[in-house]
C-alpha cells in the first residue's frame, strides 16, 4: 500500500469520529458518575482542549481544528479505571490515556475523540521492597520522584535517557533505554509485574504482582502521597500458564491500561566516573562502543551526534538558534572562539578552569561524542579505566587522535566529584554566548544527577520524530546510519547540510546487541512538513525491516499497514487476539 493510500484511509478513519452528541454525553457522565466523583468527570471544552496537543504540538496553528476529546476523566485506582472502560465498551466508545504528558509523535492524542483516562490522580509510590531489590508504582509516580524516595535507603532505579519527570510505567512500556543498558537491559526487562485493566473492563495480574495484590482502594487525598510499604521479598515472577506481562507492550495503549507496575531496584553504588571522548568518524568510535561492550567494561556506554547533543543542551530557543547560527557559518564560530578566549584570559589562572577549557574545546573539532559510565569500587573504576586507555590507543580498533573531554564532564557532573567547581561551567558556556544559561539552572542540573545520572534530550527545544530500533549488531550501525542519512538527503536535504538529525547508540545485555535511535527534527505547527517526515519515517521503516532491522516506537496507525504489508501471518494473529477481548476500543486505528 502506497504512502498516500494510507494517509487518505487515515483521514477517512479519522474523519468518522465526530464531535459526541450531547444525549450520549450525558448518558455516559451519568454511568460513570456511579462510580467516579463527579467532580472529576469533565464536558467542559475549556478542560479538553489541552488534551488535543502534546510536546510535538497540534498540527495546525487554528485551536478550533484540534481533535479533542468528549469528556475527560480522571479515575484514582484500578476499580475506577475498569469501570470507565466497561462503560466505553457498553456504549462503543473510545478511550485515550495519557500519565506524565511527556508525549511525542501523536501517541497519546484523541484522534478519534471519546474518553480522555487522564491518570494524574494516580500516583503513588506503593511499595519499596529492599530484600526483593523492587519498587511498586502507579502510573504517574516520576522517575525523580521514585528516585527521592530511594536516596535515603542508598537504592537506585534504572534511569531512561529522557527527562526525570516521565513516567516509570509508560517508559518501561516503551521499551526505555537505560544508559546502563549493559548491565540491566531494556525498560521491557526491569519489569517484574504488572496490574493492567483489558479494553471490556477485566483487570489482570502478572508476576510478582500475580498474588498477594497491593490493596488501592484506600482513601486519597489530593496532594498528599500516602506512605510506600516496606514489601517482604516480591521476588517471584513465574505463575502457572502463559506469561502475560508482555501482552501491553504488544500494541501500547490498545491492549490494556497499565494501572501498577512493579519494577526492578538496585543498591546504590557511591564511585562513580564518566569518561567522555570525541571523534570524527562514526566507525572508529562503534569499533570501540563494540569492544568496551564486549570487554563488559563499566555498567553502560553511550554515543551521540555532538550536534543535536549540543542543541538538547542549551537553555531556551534563542540559545539554539545563537548555536545553530554558529554551526552553519566556520566565520560566526571562529569570532564565536576568539571571543571566548579573550574573555576567558584571566580564568586561566584557575585550575579546575583550565580543565573545564581544555574538555570543552575538545568537543569542538568532532562528529560524534563517546561516553563510558564506570561504576563500582575506587579499585574496579581505576582498572576499568585503564582497560578503556588501552583500547583507544589500539590502532586496529581506534585510527584516530583522541579527543579528550573528560575534564569538561568531571565539572558538569559535578555531585560525583568533590573537586569539581560547577561555577567555572557556568562561565565558560556565558562566555561561549549563550544568552540564558542560569547558574541556579546549573544546580538544579547537578541535584538532578544524583537522581538520573545523565542529562542526556533533558532540555531539547527541537521536536522531532523518533525511531527507534530494538536489535542491530554493531557492524551494522555505519551501514545503517548512512542508509538512513541518504534517505533524508532525498526528502530533507536541508536536515543534513544543517544537521538537523542526531542518532544515539546505546548497548544491550553485553555485545549481543544495540539500539539506535533517530531523531529528525521539524515544525510541528506545519502540517505538510508533519507529513512528508511521516512518509520518510515509512519508507525508512519498510526498507530497514527487508534488512533484517526492526523498528519500534511509532504510532500505531503506521505500524499497522507496515506490520500487514511485511508480516501478515503475525499480523492476523495479532489482530484476531486484540479483536477477541474489543482491543479495537481502547485503540481504534
Amino acid at each position: 500500500m502506497e504512502y498516500i493510500q494510507i494517509k487518505e484511509k487515515s483521514r477517512e478513519v479519522l474523519d468518522n469520529y465526530k464531535e459526541m452528541d450531547e444525549d450520549l454525553a450525558n448518558r455516559l457522565i451519568d454511568d460513570l458518575s456511579s462510580i467516579i466523583d463527579p467532580k472529576f468527570i469533565s464536558r467542559d471544552w475549556a478542560l479538553r482542549v489541552p488534551y488535543s496537543q502534546d510536546t510535538s504540538g497540534g498540527g495546525t496553528d487554528n485551536v478550533n481544528e484540534y481533535r479533542t476529546p468528549d469528556i475527560v476523566v480522571l479515575p484514582t485506582n484500578v476499580q475506577e479505571v475498569a469501570h470507565i472502560c466497561s462503560i466505553a465498551l457498553k456504549y462503543k466508545v473510545p478511550v485515550n490515556v495519557i500519565s506524565t504528558g511527556l508525549n511525542t509523535t501523536a501517541m497519546a492524542l484523541p484522534l478519534f475523540r471519546g474518553i480522555m483516562i487522564d491518570l494524574k490522580r494516580m500516583n503513588r509510590i506503593l511499595e519499596i521492597d529492599k530484600e526483593g531489590l523492587t519498587i511498586t508504582v502507579e502510573p504517574f509516580v516520576s522517575y525523580a520522584r521514585a528516585q527521592a524516595e530511594l536516596e535515603p535507603l542508598d537504592l537506585r532505579i534504572n534511569i531512561p535517557g529522557a527527562p526525570n519527570s516521565v513516567s516509570i510505567v509508560a517508559n518501561n512500556l516503551f521499551i526505555g533505554m537505560k544508559f546502563y543498558s549493559a548491565k540491566f537491559g531494556y525498560g521491557a526487562m526491569e519489569i517484574v509485574g504488572l496490574e493492567y485493566v483489558l479494553p471490556d473492563g477485566t483487570i489482570l495480574r502478572t508476576g510478582a504482582l500475580l498474588s498477594d495484590p497491593i490493596e488501592t482502594t484506600s482513601k486519597y487525598k489530593q496532594g498528599i502521597h500516602s506512605e510506600p510499604s516496606e514489601g517482604n521479598g516480591r521476588v517471584c515472577v513465574q505463575s502457572w500458564g502463559p506469561d502475560l506481562t508482555g501482552l501491553p507492550q504488544q500494541g501500547v495503549g490498545g491492549n490494556g491500561i497499565v494501572t501498577k507496575m512493579c519494577i526492578k531496584i538496585y543498591r546504590k553504588l557511591k564511585n562513580t566516573e564518566i569518561l567522555c571522548y570525541g571523534f570524527k568518524d562514526l566507525e572508529n568510535t562503534t569499533r570501540i562502543l563494540a569492544e568496551i561492550c564486549g570487554q563488559d567494561i563499566g555498567y553502560g556506554a553511550l554515543m551521540g551526534a555532538s550536534q543535536d547533543n549540543a542543541q538538547a543542551a542549551q537553555h531556551s530557543n534563542k540559545d539554539v538558534e545563537i548555536f545553530q547560527a554558529m554551526s552553519k557559518s566556520s566565520i560566526k564560530t571562529m569570532k564565536s572562539g576568539i571571543k571566548m578566549m579573550l574573555k576567558s584570559i584571566p580564568l586561566m589562572f584557575n585550575k579546575s578552569y583550565r580543565e573545564i577549557f581544555k574538555g570543552f574545546m575538545a568537543l569542538g573539532p568532532v562528529n560524534y561524542v563517546f561516553m563510558a559510565f564506570l561504576i563500582g569500587t575506587k579499585r574496579k573504576i581505576e582498572y576499568d579505566n585503564l582497560r578503556i586507555q588501552n583500547i583507544l590507543k589500539d590502532k586496529s580498533i581506534n585510527s584516530e587522535k583522541i579527543r579528550d573531554a573528560t575534564p569538561y564532564q568531571k565539572h558538569n557532573f559535578w555531585p560525583y566529584n568533590d573537586e569539581a567547581e560547577p561555577e567555572y561551567i557556568y562561565k565558560l558556556v556565558k562566555n561561549s554566548g549563550m544568552k540564558d544559561f542560569r547558574y541556579d539552572w546549573l544546580l538544579r542540573g547537578g541535584k538532578f544527577l544524583d537522581y538520573c545520572d545523565i542529562t542526556a534530550r533533558m532540555m531539547r527545544k527541537t521536536t522531532g520524530l523518533s525511531i527507534k530500533s530494538s536489535r542491530m549488531t554493531y557492524d551494522k550501525v555505519k551501514d545503517v546510519i548512512d542508509f538512513f542519512i541518504k534517505k533524508l538527503e532525498k526528502h530533507f536535504p536541508e536536515a543534513v547540510e544543517e544537521d538537523k538529525w542526531g542518532v544515539v547508540i546505546i548497548p544491550g545485555i553485553g555485545s549481543h546487541f544495540i539500539c539506535l535511535e533517530y531523531v529528525i527534527t521539524y515544525d510541528p505547527r506545519n502540517q505538510e512538513e508533519k507529513d512528508k517526515t511521516f512518509k520518510v519515517f515509512r519508507e525508512f521503516i519498510v526498507e530497514s525491516m527487508e534488512k533484517g532491522i526492526y523498528f519500534t516506537n511509532h504510532s500505531k496507525l503506521y505500524r499497522d499497514s507496515i506490520e500487514k504489508m511485511m508480516m501478515p501471518k503475525i499480523w492476523e494473529l495479532t489482530k484476531e487476539i486484540r479483536d477477541s477481548f474489543q482491543a479495537t476500543v481502547l485503540c481504534p486505528h
